[in-house]
C-alpha cells in the first residue's frame, strides 16, 4: 500500500512527495491532534465517538490506492496526482484517528486485566487471520477480488467486496453500541 504514494504518476517528484507527507506530519497531524485535545477537555467522549462514527477509513484507504478509481480525477482537478496524494494521506490520518478513538473507548470502558487481554486476543486473532489470508488467497499479494478496479464500473465487484464492506460497517456500529450501553451503566 506505501508504494501508492511514491508511485502516485509521474506529475509528482519525489520531492514534491516528500513535501506533502511532511506537511502531513508537521503541521496535519498536530493540528488534529490539538483539536481532539481541546475537545476532550470537555467531554472525554469525544475521541471515541468520533472514531466510531469514522466507520472505515482504513478501508477506504486500500480501496483509493487499489482500485482505478483516483484514475478519474483527471477530469475534475488540474493536478491528479497531487489530490491522489493528499486523500490517500488524509485517509491515513482519519484511520489514526479512530485507532485513537478506539482505544480510548477500551481505555474507558474496560479495567486494566481485561484490557490487556482483550488486546492481546485482538493480536492472536488478527495474527492468524492474516496469516491464513495470505495462505489461501489466489493473490495473497495483492487485493485479488476485494478491491476491483472500481474505475471500470461496479460490475466487477464481487461478493467478497460486499462482504468485506458489510463488515466493516458491522464491526464499527456493534463496538459503538457496546460502548454506548457500557458508558450508561457506570456510576
Amino acid at each position: 500500500m506505501m508504494t501508492f504514494l511514491w508511485t502516485t504518476g509521474a506529475q509528482l517528484s519525489s520531492v514534491e512527495t516528500w513535501l506533502i507527507v511532511l506537511v502531513f506530519v508537521l503541521i496535519v497531524w498536530p493540528a488534529t491532534v490539538l483539536c481532539f485535545k481541546r475537545l476532550t477537555k470537555v467531554h472525554s467522549w469525544t475521541l471515541p465517538i468520533v472514531g466510531v462514527g469514522l466507520i472505515s477509513p482504513r478501508w477506504a484507504q486500500l480501496l483509493w490506492s487499489t482500485s482505478g478509481v483516483s484514475v478519474g480525477l483527471s477530469t475534475i482537478v488540474p493536478s491528479p496526482a497531487l489530490a491522489s496524494v493528499v486523500l490517500w494521506l488524509w485517509l491515513g490520518m482519519l484511520d489514526s484517528v479512530q485507532n485513537l478513538g478506539v482505544g480510548m473507548m477500551l481505555l474507558q470502558s474496560l479495567t486494566r486485566y481485561y484490557l490487556a487481554g482483550a488486546l492481546m486476543l485482538a493480536q492472536l486473532v488478527g495474527a492468524v487471520f492474516t496469516l491464513l489470508a495470505r495462505a489461501s488467497a489466489p493473490d495473497s499479494l495483492g487485493p485479488g477480488p476485494l478491491f476491483p478496479n472500481i474505475g471500470l464500473g461496479l460490475s466487477e465487484t464481487g461478493a467478497w467486496f460486499w462482504c468485506v464492506l458489510v463488515a466493516q460497517v458491522a464491526i464499527v456500529a456493534v463496538m459503538g453500541f457496546v460502548f454506548k450501553a457500557e458508558q450508561l451503566f457506570k456510576p
